[in-house]
């Protein structure tokens, strides 16, 4: 892969499901923050933390970029990240996914030569959040991000995008752990068998 990509983890969400920041969760030794940076590492260079809670700039040793207007939402976030992203392309994660696969991350870069975003399905339908955005879709998440409403659903429509055939998904993540977010103490539970580690 010649690619240069920049990693955005997007940690701007307040945590309120899950009673704390998620974040900071310990899973294995380490943060959640920590395994995604590992992951995004493995292909990105720089990765960039994206949120404007306090605690972001303490201990995890990678730049922290704002949300590009105050409000904490999840196209406002991209947006500061594709902003301050030196490269065309970005990979766009949460900072609650513990089991991406970079392999999977990496095929939709492959992917995305002709496309501004390049997305997959999983159960619960597009993931938008485990997703390889262009600069180019900067103005529409411009508009988007007026409505504090609006989530990075809605740039679809606006966008030249492709989702990865669920074939290909099926190969490289056959327990579609790639996707799982973590967002209560019941999913740190189901997910880790005991919360934190």
């Amino acid at each position: 892969m010649t690619a240069a990509v920049t990693g955005l983890i997007l940690a701007g969400g307040r945590s309120r499901r899950m009673g704390q920041p998620k974040a900071t969760i310990r899973l294995e030794g380490l943060t959640l923050i920590e395994r995604v940076a590992t992951v995004l590492a493995e292909f990105c260079n720089p990765v960039l933390v994206v949120g404007n809670d306090p605690v972001l700039p303490e201990g995890f040793g990678l730049p922290v970029v704002k949300d590009a207007e105050p409000g904490g939402t999840v196209v406002r976030g991209l947006l500061g990240g594709l902003r301050a992203s030196p490269h065309d392309l970005a990979a766009a994660v949460g900072c609650d996914m513990p089991y991406l696969k970079s392999s999977l991350l990496k095929r939709q870069v492959e992917r995305a030569i002709d496309y501004d975003v390049v997305l997959l399905a999983s159960a619960r339908g597009l993931e938008p959040l485990h997703g390889i955005y262009r600069r180019s879709v900067i103005p529409a998440l411009e508009g988007l991000a007026a409505n504090p409403a609006a989530g990075l659903r809605e740039l679809w429509g606006r966008v030249r995008g492709l989702v990865l055939d669920a074939g290909e998904v099926l190969a490289l993540d056959p327990d579609g752990s790639s996707t799982v977010n973590l967002n209560t103490p019941d999913d740190l539970q189901r997910y880790t068998g005991s919360g934190q580690g």
